[in-house]
């Protein structure tokens, strides 16, 4: 780069990396990283989940906080997180004192068996989100899971029948590289998305952790 800043500099012109902006990841195919096998292998990789809880750590903090000051969880007497992966939520919350019954599903059979680690009193099962949901829960939670779909509108429906208070969380799109990733969502396209699913439900749509994630909050 040096090299072509000092062809440039006649011209006034000068190259600068942006720093602190993630690269894209090349040669990953969203279909086939979303797909059952592949989420049991990352699943089952220890490596792999502990960079997970790292990287995520953050959002669970600003979440959390959002929660607590909406009162989101007072008087719930249960809770599940759909795509709960290796339950790294469901503890946090068991751990913090939330004292409802718990319970997580996820695609991944892999992931339900980390989340028997992460969150032994949680009632755990396999689950196809394209599916209803068996049993209504007061709080249902879903992170960082529709921008992995193809029908994400259906995945939400399903959500929102299943729950009282349904808080649904996704990458902020304008800021989101990862290319395993099909759904790439700004603010105001997530919006839309989500009123066209609320109906006559009270709907909360807001960035959080430093605006790298975004949150729609469904009462």
């Amino acid at each position: 780069m040096n090299v072509i800043n000092k062809l440039l500099r006649p011209l006034g012109v000068r190259i600068v990396r942006e720093k602190n902006r993630p690269l894209p990841k090349a040669g990953i195919d969203p279909l086939e990283r979303n797909k059952k096998a592949t989420l049991d292998q990352l699943w089952g990789d220890a490596a792999f989940k502990d960079k997970y809880e790292q990287e995520h750590r953050p959002l669970y903090d600003s979440l959390s906080a959002i929660i607590a000051s909406r009162k989101l969880l007072e008087g719930a007497q249960s809770l599940i997180d759909v795509g709960c992966g290796p339950g790294n939520f469901l503890g946090r919350l068991d751990r913090t004192g939330f004292t409802g019954a718990l319970s997580g599903c996820d695609f991944s059979e892999s992931a339900i068996a980390a989340a028997a680690q992460q969150c032994p009193r949680a009632a755990l099962f396999t689950h196809d989100i394209y599916q209803p949901l068996k049993a209504r829960y007061e709080v249902l939670t879903c992170m960082e899971t529709l921008e992995h779909l193809l029908q994400p509108g259906q995945a939400l429906q399903n959500l929102l029948a299943a729950s009282r208070v349904c808080i649904i969380t996704v990458p902020e799109g304008r800021k989101d590289s990862f290319r395993g990733h099909i759904n790439f969502w700004s603010l105001e396209s997530w919006e839309v998305f989500c009123r066209e699913a609320a109906g006559k439900r009270k709907l909360t749509v807001q960035e959080f952790n430093e605006a790298k994630n975004l949150v729609a909050i469904f009462e």
